[in-house]
């Protein structure tokens, strides 16, 4: 008989890592949250290294006494298998790590998978504006109506 809390799910964790850190530590960070998941009893299915993205509003966190404002952030994901308890453990344990400015756990399915593509870096600090610029640029003109017959004979 399973324990209700001892079955194993599958979760996806997204995070937002604060933009203070210097690039060459992220990695150390990645590293904690994956011991983190690791130590609840998570094995890993997949999974996307952080990058340095622009929030789409500006986020404030408490930094020590003061309240920072952030504008972006390093945005990276995990998806691992785990017992159903470990989702609130690790949610104690991401609320307790200063360098995570934001995190969401969801409860998920093996099969939707996502395999990250490689992204240029320029591509993911776009701004929107340049976005829509771009976006706008490649639109082709609207197609001319053509009112069709009204009956079959007129073909």
């Amino acid at each position: 008989m399973i324990e209700e809390g001892n079955e194993n799910r599958v979760y996806e964790v997204s995070y937002l890592l604060l933009p203070s850190i210097p690039e060459e530590q992220v990695p150390t960070h990645v590293a904690e949250i994956k011991k983190m998941i690791e130590g609840a009893g998570g094995q890993f299915i997949s999974e996307e290294d952080p990058k340095l993205r622009h929030l789409a509003y500006e986020m404030i966190k408490l930094v020590g006494t003061r309240n920072e404002r952030y504008k972006t952030a390093y945005f990276g994901w995990v998806k691992y298998e785990a017992p159903a308890q470990s989702a609130i453990d690790l949610k104690v344990q991401f609320d307790a790590k200063e360098e995570i400015l934001r995190h969401l756990i969801i409860k998920t399915v093996r099969e939707d998978t996502y395999v990250p593509t490689v992204v240029e870096e320029e591509e993911i600090l776009d701004t929107p504006e340049a976005l829509v610029a771009e976006a706008v640029e490649g639109v082709e003109p609207p197609v001319e109506v053509v009112k069709a017959p009204e009956t079959l004979e007129t073909l």
